[in-house]
């Protein structure tokens, strides 16, 4: 039971990675033009 807890933890960090390395991207974007 703990384990699974665990896991969605462990994926929702992995999607906030992606999320924020997406924004980083764009900002990074927005400050280049």
């Amino acid at each position: 039971m703990s384990n699974n807890i665990i896991r969605k933890a462990d994926a929702t960090l992995e999607e906030q990675k992606k999320i924020l390395s997406l924004l980083l991207s764009m900002a990074n974007e927005e400050i280049s033009e």
